[in-house]
């Protein structure tokens, strides 16, 4: 994973408020999330809202800092798992997105609450 974060903090470390704007990106340089053009995140170091590596790439920056990590799969969100890929027909989707219905397009990615 590589990430962009911009930092809003004294001196980032365990229990520190951190408020920051970010961007996620796969090893080619494709953006998987960001919310530049939002809202900064805001979380507490060590709350569990963040997985541990991300948030030991940030210690000791200080506010309006910025910084480019890379974390290695296995310490963010996981190496690939081929039994977590599913293939559904467009019918069985449609009710799922039903409150945005121009949100259904290929590379749509949906979340669900259990593995499986």
């Amino acid at each position: 994973m590589k990430g962009d974060a911009s930092i809003t903090a004294a001196s980032v470390n365990e229990r520190s408020r951190v408020v920051l704007h970010f961007s996620l990106k796969l090893e080619s340089g494709a953006v998987v999330d960001s919310n530049f053009d939002a809202s900064p995140v805001e979380f507490v170091v060590g709350d569990g809202n963040m997985f541990e590596a991300f948030e030991r790439s940030m210690f000791g920056l200080t506010a309006g800092e910025k910084k480019s990590s890379v974390i290695p799969a296995e310490l963010a969100f996981g190496l690939p798992n081929p039994e977590n890929i599913h293939r559904f027909r467009r019918h069985e989707i449609e009710p799922m997105v039903a409150d945005q219905p121009d949100s259904l397009a290929a590379g749509l990615m949906l979340t669900f609450a259990d593995a499986g």
